[in-house]
């Protein structure tokens, strides 16, 4: 499932998937 979401951090939207990839984003 894919969904939008706003990165309060950089301030822009970004897709987000059900991929590990959420954690790269963290760090």
């Amino acid at each position: 499932q894919v969904y939008m979401a706003r990165e309060i951090k950089t301030g822009e939207i970004v897709a987000l998937k059900k991929i590990p990839m959420d954690n790269e984003r963290e760090g």
